[in-house]
Protein backbone atom coordinates (compact mmCIF):
# COMPACT_ATOMS: atom_id res chain seq x y z
CA UNK A 1 0.00 0.00 0.00
CA UNK A 2 1.61 3.32 -1.15
CA UNK A 3 2.05 6.44 1.41
CA UNK A 4 -1.23 8.17 -0.17
CA UNK A 5 -3.29 5.20 0.08
CA UNK A 6 -2.47 5.59 4.14
CA UNK A 7 -2.83 9.54 4.14
CA UNK A 8 -6.37 9.05 2.49
CA UNK A 9 -7.77 5.95 5.01
CA UNK A 10 -6.11 8.08 7.96
CA UNK A 11 -7.79 11.36 6.64
CA UNK A 12 -11.06 9.85 6.39
CA UNK A 13 -10.77 8.12 10.19
CA UNK A 14 -9.39 11.49 11.56
CA UNK A 15 -12.31 13.43 9.47
CA UNK A 16 -15.14 11.05 11.53
CA UNK A 17 -13.46 11.52 14.48
CA UNK A 18 -13.12 15.40 14.63
CA UNK A 19 -16.44 16.87 12.74
CA UNK A 20 -17.68 17.33 15.72
CA UNK A 21 -14.76 18.76 17.24
CA UNK A 22 -14.57 21.86 19.29
CA UNK A 23 -10.82 22.48 17.70
CA UNK A 24 -12.12 24.24 14.79
CA UNK A 25 -8.09 24.55 13.38
CA UNK A 26 -7.91 20.63 13.44
CA UNK A 27 -11.16 20.30 11.35
CA UNK A 28 -9.75 23.43 8.92
CA UNK A 29 -6.71 21.41 8.39
CA UNK A 30 -8.65 18.26 7.98
CA UNK A 31 -10.78 19.90 5.02
CA UNK A 32 -7.87 22.12 3.19
CA UNK A 33 -6.31 17.87 2.91
CA UNK A 34 -9.56 17.04 1.59
CA UNK A 35 -8.84 20.22 -1.15
CA UNK A 36 -5.38 19.18 -1.86
CA UNK A 37 -6.44 15.76 -2.18
CA UNK A 38 -9.11 15.97 -4.38
CA UNK A 39 -7.19 18.18 -6.98
CA UNK A 40 -3.62 16.03 -6.67
CA UNK A 41 -4.61 12.28 -6.56
CA UNK A 42 -6.71 9.71 -8.31
CA UNK A 43 -6.79 7.17 -5.53
CA UNK A 44 -8.14 9.35 -2.96
CA UNK A 45 -11.30 10.37 -4.65
CA UNK A 46 -12.80 7.14 -4.93
CA UNK A 47 -11.81 5.72 -2.10
CA UNK A 48 -13.04 8.98 0.19
CA UNK A 49 -16.64 8.70 -1.79
CA UNK A 50 -16.62 5.03 -0.89
CA UNK A 51 -15.92 5.94 2.85
CA UNK A 52 -19.22 8.26 3.04
CA UNK A 53 -16.66 11.52 3.24
CA UNK A 54 -19.92 13.27 0.89
CA UNK A 55 -21.88 12.64 4.08
CA UNK A 56 -19.06 14.38 6.22
CA UNK A 57 -18.35 17.20 3.62
CA UNK A 58 -22.09 17.88 4.49
CA UNK A 59 -21.65 18.14 8.05
CA UNK A 60 -19.18 20.61 7.54
CA UNK A 61 -21.47 22.34 5.23
CA UNK A 62 -23.51 23.33 8.49
CA UNK A 63 -20.48 24.55 10.67
CA UNK A 64 -20.17 27.55 12.57
CA UNK A 65 -16.89 28.85 10.50
CA UNK A 66 -17.27 30.24 7.53
CA UNK A 67 -14.05 28.85 6.38
CA UNK A 68 -15.11 24.86 7.30
CA UNK A 69 -18.06 25.45 5.20
CA UNK A 70 -16.17 27.18 1.79
CA UNK A 71 -13.74 23.79 2.04
CA UNK A 72 -16.61 21.74 2.67
CA UNK A 73 -18.13 23.25 -0.32
CA UNK A 74 -15.42 23.46 -2.31
CA UNK A 75 -14.39 19.68 -2.14
CA UNK A 76 -18.37 18.88 -2.99
CA UNK A 77 -17.82 20.94 -5.85
CA UNK A 78 -14.59 19.30 -7.13
CA UNK A 79 -15.99 16.03 -6.82
CA UNK A 80 -19.24 16.60 -8.55
CA UNK A 81 -16.12 17.90 -11.38
CA UNK A 82 -14.74 14.81 -11.37
CA UNK A 83 -17.81 12.73 -12.06
CA UNK A 84 -19.32 12.05 -8.71
CA UNK A 85 -22.44 14.62 -9.27
CA UNK A 86 -24.30 11.62 -9.10
CA UNK A 87 -23.19 10.49 -5.45
CA UNK A 88 -23.16 14.13 -4.39
CA UNK A 89 -26.60 14.57 -5.90
CA UNK A 90 -27.87 11.71 -4.48
CA UNK A 91 -25.80 12.34 -0.51
CA UNK A 92 -28.79 15.24 -0.40
CA UNK A 93 -26.41 18.08 -1.42
CA UNK A 94 -28.80 19.61 -3.45
CA UNK A 95 -30.88 21.19 -0.26
CA UNK A 96 -27.40 22.05 1.55
CA UNK A 97 -26.34 23.70 -0.85
CA UNK A 98 -29.38 25.70 -2.07
CA UNK A 99 -29.46 26.98 1.64
CA UNK A 100 -25.79 28.18 0.95
CA UNK A 101 -27.12 30.22 -1.56
CA UNK A 102 -28.15 32.84 1.49
CA UNK A 103 -24.78 32.29 3.20
CA UNK A 104 -23.58 35.95 4.04
CA UNK A 105 -20.01 34.57 2.92
CA UNK A 106 -20.01 35.60 -0.63
CA UNK A 107 -17.58 32.99 -1.59
CA UNK A 108 -19.32 30.38 -0.04
CA UNK A 109 -22.26 31.20 -2.31
CA UNK A 110 -20.35 30.82 -5.16
CA UNK A 111 -19.32 27.49 -4.67
CA UNK A 112 -22.73 26.58 -3.74
CA UNK A 113 -23.83 28.12 -6.90
CA UNK A 114 -21.00 26.33 -9.17
CA UNK A 115 -21.72 22.98 -7.67
CA UNK A 116 -25.58 23.00 -7.82
CA UNK A 117 -25.13 23.83 -11.61
CA UNK A 118 -22.91 20.89 -12.00
CA UNK A 119 -25.47 18.52 -10.11
CA UNK A 120 -28.14 19.70 -12.07
CA UNK A 121 -26.86 19.60 -15.44
CA UNK A 122 -28.95 17.37 -17.96
CA UNK A 123 -27.05 14.15 -18.65
CA UNK A 124 -25.70 14.39 -22.09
Amino acid sequence: MNRMENGGSDLIEGMNRCIHSDVCLEREELLRRIVVLLFTSSIFPPRFVRADGIDLLLLALRDPEPAIRLLAAHSLTRLAELGYRDQVKGAGAKNELLRMRNDPYMPLRKFAERCLFIIQEPDG
